[in-house]
């Protein structure tokens, strides 16, 4: 039983939090961050089971930590414009998701089915993500 619960905590609630990352961190930033769990668990191993680090270790570690401070220090910010596009997938309605039902289609929150979505210009925090692709001028 304790394995079974051990299993779910370690493993499958990572890998749902893994998903959720991809779609909100995109799938570089997800790897950086998912490639720390070995350092967290050699850091873990030092008071569990009385594990020594050797230099290369605080090196790797010091290196790692640069890495996701980089990453967390990272704003990008512009306006930018998004072109009209037409595609499917889960979504709830913002300014992102501003689209009509047809009668049949399903309209509580979130939902999925084909959208248009028309041109749209802003400015605010984004990373690359599905409806944050766009060239730099």
């Amino acid at each position: 039983m304790y394995a079974l619960v051990l299993g779910f905590i370690s493993y499958g609630v990572s890998v749902v939090l893994d998903a959720y990352a991809l779609r909100t961190l995109g799938a570089a930033r997800e790897a950086a961050f998912f490639a720390t769990a070995p350092f967290i668990g050699a850091l873990a191993a030092i008071p569990l089971l009385g594990e020594r680090w050797h230099g290369a270790d605080v090196v790797a570690s010091v290196i790692m930590v640069v890495g996701i401070f980089l990453l967390l220090s990272e704003h990008h910010s512009h306006l930018h414009i998004h072109e009209e596009m037409e595609h499917d997938h889960r979504h709830a309605h913002s300014d992102d998701h501003r689209h009509e039902h047809a009668p049949q289609e399903e309209s509580s929150e979130p939902h999925a089915h084909v959208h248009q979505h028309l041109p749209l210009a802003h400015d605010h925090p984004h990373l690359p993500e599905l409806h944050h692709r766009h060239s730099h001028k």
